[in-house]
């Protein structure tokens, strides 16, 4: 994409058809909270947005990508990350990651140009992402039904693999 393409661009290439719904892609988790004692219960939410994230980019096709995130408490901005790499593990960045005082012209000034600097670079690095796997995707859609992502199918599925697992392989009765 050049550089004259608006952020909308980049979102509408990213539909697998044109009459198809949009498939959003995450870049970016935010939990916003206002200022309190402790960050914990942000925090885990925030590690938990994270790992919903790139799980569901797994799921999509696309691993080794990042994902961002934002916690604040009041005015004070912590910017971690995610990644899932190839090996399956998550990686959590939370330690020694940029804090930003945003209620400061210099703070609100670095948090906004990071911003800027994930949806124009960021968004490139995971649309040449999902433009690999995009055919792989929809072929998978396609012969599996959409309906493999309800909840409903997805239960079935875990029964199922459940089940298999308990079958004993050797069907002789031991005593």
């Amino acid at each position: 994409m050049g550089s004259g393409h608006t952020l909308i661009d980049r979102v509408q290439c990213l539909q697998m058809a044109a009459d198809a719904t949009r498939l959003e892609l995450p870049i970016l988790a935010v939990n916003y909270k206002k200022a309190s004692d402790s960050m914990t219960k942000g925090t885990n939410q925030l590690r938990m947005y994270l790992t919903a994230s790139v799980k569901f980019l797994q799921a999509v096709g696309i691993t080794d990508v990042p994902v961002y995130g934002v916690q604040t408490d009041g005015p004070i901005v912590v910017l971690p990350a995610a990644v899932l790499r190839d090996d399956s593990f998550i990686y959590l960045f939370e330690r020694l990651v940029e804090t930003l005082d945003i209620s400061t012209p210099l703070g609100a000034w670095h948090y906004a140009t990071i911003l800027c600097r994930l949806a124009q670079n960021h968004a490139e690095v995971l649309e040449k992402r999902f433009e690999e796997v995009r055919e792989r995707l929809i072929n998978s859609l396609l012969n599996q039904g959409i309906q493999g992502w309800t909840i409903g199918n997805q239960k079935a599925t875990l029964k199922a693999e459940e089940s298999k697992v308990n079958t004993p392989e050797d069907k002789h009765t031991w005593r």
